[in-house]
């Protein structure tokens, strides 16, 4: 009986550590970084429409100059920025179609993301109004305007999320092609 009571006992303790380790609670789905927000199979991509606050965010042509800087703020929730200003879903409002647009930090529930996979996807999630980026109506065209809508799984609101700016991997220079020798003549040389 005693033994049973032992280990018992350190099972509770295994368990303990196991639910309370930070490396389970505390993992990032992506690390802190610049990454360019693209939809999912397409090289447009979430931009600003323009550099000031309360700025709609858009879908534009593929830019390494549009990357947004996410910051992990724990159980997979970010804060995502572009330059100093923040995505942000307008006004806490929670409704089908509320503007997605860019303000500066407060750190309220509109300004904070929960980013999860979606398959080989990510969808992202306002974590106080529980809508997700939306591509309006779905329209793959440069300049059509992101709103928060009721999470469904449509392609409008699956993203390709990909190191750009900072974070972008070096590219790769082309192969240097070798140079065929051509033979020279000089006066030297007889035909």
């Amino acid at each position: 009986m005693h033994q049973h009571k032992a280990l018992f006992s350190t099972a509770l303790l295994g368990l303990g550590f196991l639910l309370c380790s930070p490396v389970q609670a505390g993992a990032a789905v992506l690390a802190n970084g610049s990454y360019c927000i693209k939809m999912e199979g397409s090289q447009l991509q979430l931009a600003p429409n323009g550099y000031r606050q309360h700025a709609r965010v858009v879908l534009a042509s593929a830019s390494p100059r549009q990357a947004w800087k996410f910051t992990h703020l724990g159980n997979d929730v970010y804060r995502i920025s572009y330059k100093s200003l923040e995505l942000d879903s307008q006004e806490s409002k929670i409704y089908n179609g509320v503007p997605i647009i860019i303000w500066p930090w407060h750190g309220a529930g509109n300004q904070r993301w929960t980013v999860r996979r979606a398959g080989s996807a990510y969808t992202l999630t306002s974590v106080h109004t529980k809508l997700a980026v939306d591509l309006k109506g779905n329209k793959r065209q440069t300049g059509t305007v992101f709103q928060g809508y009721q999470k469904n799984g449509a392609d409008s609101q699956r993203f390709d999320i990909v190191p750009c700016g900072s974070n972008a991997a070096p590219q790769k220079e082309p192969p240097a092609q070798k140079e065929e020798k051509k033979e020279e003549w000089s006066t030297f040389h007889s035909k």
